[in-house]
């Protein structure tokens, strides 16, 4: 997550400034602003974001604002943003509306999420988001096909991850363990109330070392700054 100064002369010429750029990340749907500066090798992180679409900015003096607006962080992710500062003054500004898709540069785990619309829309057994993990590449189911209840612990996690025995995933809710000590899911949140479910078939991050397969994250949504709910109607 290098920032190099100058436009494309430096870059080419390997020239940078080490002097500490701002940079910030504004949900979009609360506003809230999460800050950081680089460090002196040009590095930043901002950690803890909660998914959602952000905006970020950078700026340092001599430099043009730095804006890339629809940023889309996911469950589980940690994306690489590369910011590129360009010379001009403090109230100019670069903006960014269009960038190539961000790429998994950090490990080598495989995955993949189940969105917001699809945890809505898809026809879902037993209204229990966890069973679409089973839709994820590397997943397959091992239970027979059944009435699923949000209570029905192990058949909300009956299936094989990376063709490893069944009930040997790491299942998680915002990140934090949500199984019993059989690999059983221990809560089921309402459909309504998941944001997303993420899941990597094959995740070599040792922040999850008690799985031996894959893990399932079901992120759950967040708030924002206007009043929303849902009604529905099953006969």
């Amino acid at each position: 997550m290098r920032l190099p100064r100058g436009g494309p002369a430096a870059s080419r010429n390997q020239r940078y400034d080490r002097s500490p750029a701002s940079v910030i990340a504004t949900a979009f749907s609360t506003g809230t602003r999460s800050r950081t500066v680089s460090d002196s090798t040009s590095q930043y992180t901002i950690p803890f974001l909660l998914p959602g679409t952000y905006e970020i900015t950078a700026q340092a003096q001599g430099f043009k604002l730095y804006v890339r607006q629809g940023l889309v962080v996911a469950g589980a992710e940690h994306p690489v943003v590369d910011i590129a500062l360009e010379l001009g003054a403090v109230s100019q500004s670069a903006d960014v509306t269009e960038a190539a898709p961000l790429v998994n540069s950090d490990n080598a785990s495989l995955g993949q999420a189940v969105t917001t619309k699809q945890v809505e829309d898809f026809p879902l057994n037993g209204r229990t988001p966890m069973m679409l993990a089973q839709l994820s590449i590397g997943v397959i189911a091992t239970a027979q096909p059944t009435l699923v209840h949000p209570f029905d612990n192990s058949c909300a996690a009956n299936w094989s991850t990376g063709g490893l025995p069944s009930q040997t995933a790491e299942l998680l809710m915002d990140g934090s363990p949500d199984a019993i000590w059989d690999g059983r899911l221990a809560y089921s949140p309402p459909q309504d109330a998941v944001q997303v479910v993420f899941v990597k078939a094959f995740d070599n991050d040792a922040a999850y070392s008690h799985t031996a397969s894959g893990t399932a994250n079901q992120v759950l949504k967040t708030g924002t700054n206007g009043f929303h709910g849902s009604m529905w109607e099953f006969t």
